[in-house]
């Protein structure tokens, strides 16, 4: 995420408060994270701009939301770096 050009967050419906955090730590470093909510419109049309020089940090929780799957994919599709991926862990 360090040389990234920009850094994509990507967590909707309940993980959106997760995604809204680390997007505003970012932004106290360094002016290149995208937080993509998919609220006032479709989330690949926030995505569209995302490149092989980006990378992106989705959040997600059983049952995964299909919003957030179809976001990593669109990611790997451009080439973009799925540098990170924040999710729950069952025991």
């Amino acid at each position: 995420m360090d040389t990234a050009r920009r850094v994509y967050v990507v967590g909707p419906h309940k993980c959106f408060p997760i995604a809204a955090y680390f997007h505003y730590a970012h932004q106290m470093f360094r002016d290149t994270a995208v937080l993509a909510t998919g609220r006032d419109t479709l989330l690949t049309d926030e995505l569209r701009t995302l490149g092989a020089s980006d990378a992106m940090l989705a959040v997600s929780f059983s049952r995964y939301t299909r919003d957030t799957v179809e976001a990593v994919r669109y990611a790997a599709k451009r080439g973009a770096a799925v540098d990170a991926a924040i999710t729950e862990a069952r025991a």
